[in-house]
């Protein structure tokens, strides 16, 4: 005679299941559809960043492109200089205060003031800044010299 133990068992693992697959199915169908969904989001955002980026390199397209809400070309009158870029720039060309100063014709003090955020540079100074962003320490070191 079977052990009717075993017998249970075996139905009541093979009933809990069936019971699981039948609670499981919709959300499995959900998912697949959910997957389907997001490759098909993903491919059109692919798409459309190939569109903008066509765009963007064709001539004569918009005369400031925009990139994350702020302008990418900034024409020579408006450059926009912050306290941190200036000392960052200063830096780099590995120039001491003083000596920056001396190359923008201005004090050591206002460097001073500039790089604290206490006030900002004029508007012939910062063509001067913006000037320098693009030279080298050589250079820098060269016009140094002649001054």
């Amino acid at each position: 005679m079977p052990d009717i133990a075993k017998l249970l068992k075996v139905e009541i693992s093979r009933l809990a299941r069936k019971e699981i697959r039948t609670a499981t199915e919709e959300l499995e169908l959900e998912i697949r559809t959910l997957k389907k969904n997001t490759k098909v989001q993903q491919a059109e955002i692919l798409q459309l960043k190939r569109i903008v980026a066509k765009l963007e390199r064709r001539p004569g397209a918009a005369s400031t492109p925009v990139k994350n809400g702020s302008a990418t070309d900034e024409p020579e009158s408006k450059v926009r200089i912050s306290s941190a870029s200036i000392k960052n720039h200063r830096l780099r060309l590995k120039l001491s205060q003083q000596e920056f100063g001396r190359l923008l014709e201005v004090s050591t003090n206002t460097i001073v003031r500039w790089e604290a955020g206490t006030s900002k540079p004029r508007a012939t100074h910062c063509q001067n800044i913006a000037k320098l962003r693009k030279s080298g320490q050589r250079q820098v070191r060269q016009l140094l010299a002649a001054l």
